[in-house]
């Protein structure tokens, strides 16, 4: 269900994104970049999401307590790398 959700925030989100910077720049390759990024962060959002909560309950701490700075840090670096990929493969 979570999955489900977060997928349709995220193409929602993304074709927002995709028509807005194609609106505002007229580069097609550009809002395909920033378009496709938005969508894979944001899935990868989700993974970032169960996995750190999930690790530190395994290792006997409260997940509430430490999952939320650290989920935050490591999603803001995986959303960056994403971001660069993307624009790597595609520009």
């Amino acid at each position: 269900k979570q999955l489900e959700v977060v997928s349709l925030i995220g193409v929602v989100i993304s074709l927002i994104v995709f028509f807005s910077s194609y609106l505002f720049y007229s580069n097609l390759q550009l809002s395909y970049v920033l378009g496709l990024s938005l969508l894979l962060a944001v899935l990868s959002s989700l993974l970032t999401g169960v996995i750190i909560p999930f690790a530190f309950s395994r290792l006997k701490y409260d997940p509430a307590d430490a999952s939320g700075p650290i989920a935050t840090i490591i999603q803001d670096i995986v959303s960056v790398l994403i971001y660069l990929l993307v624009a790597k493969s595609l520009l």
